[in-house]
């Protein structure tokens, strides 16, 4: 982290004509190790759930109009003020293609996450230039908005 953060800062450097202190550099990498660090954690909280969930509910439905089915959950954190989602496409035997995960220090009502895990999902899913896929979400209030 401390090369990265080095290499980083002599770009802002050359680029932007910004000079930070060594200690700040330092500072900036062990932040970046950190939030690296909770994004793991958090990211195993959410496969933990998703384990669970997987294990009630066997029951993935293949998509019926495209190629490639997308599943798409968040999950928030009140004791770490974090939020986690996940963004899953899997084909239409249930196979892993590709996935998507996110982590923010933000503390957010979970219908508004959920929300902007869709935004995020659609955002990903246009970059990877899809023909066509099918969307899947959980969250009862987001549906009916």
């Amino acid at each position: 982290m401390v090369t990265w953060s080095v290499w980083f800062h002599r770009n802002l450097y050359v680029w932007q004509d910004s000079n930070v202190a060594p200690a700040s550099i330092i500072k900036f990498a062990n932040k970046y190790l950190q939030d690296w660090k909770n994004s793991l954690l958090a990211f195993n909280r959410v496969q933990k759930h998703w384990d669970v969930l997987r294990e009630a509910s066997n029951r993935w439905i293949r998509p019926y109009n495209g190629p490639v089915k997308c599943n798409y959950d968040a999950s928030v954190s009140i004791d770490d003020n974090a939020t986690t989602y996940v963004v899953v496409l899997r084909d239409n035997t249930g196979n892993f293609v590709k996935g998507y995960t996110s982590f923010s220090h933000t503390k957010m009502e979970p219908h508004m996450v959920e929300g902007v895990v869709i935004q995020e999902a659609l955002s990903w899913l246009k970059s990877l230039n899809l023909d066509r896929v099918v969307t899947e979400l959980d969250c009862l209030k987001v549906i009916l908005t």
